[in-house]
């Protein structure tokens, strides 16, 4: 919805989607655990 990734051929913004995903991962393992997420 932000218009941040329009272009998954750009390869700038195909490795800051899997970061942005990365960081969600960790946050959430970190509060939830690895068994919840």
């Amino acid at each position: 919805p932000s218009g941040r990734f329009t272009d998954f051929e750009d390869k700038r913004q195909v490795f800051e989607w899997k970061d942005l995903v990365s960081l969600l991962a960790r946050r959430y393992i970190g509060r939830y655990g690895l068994k919840h997420v």
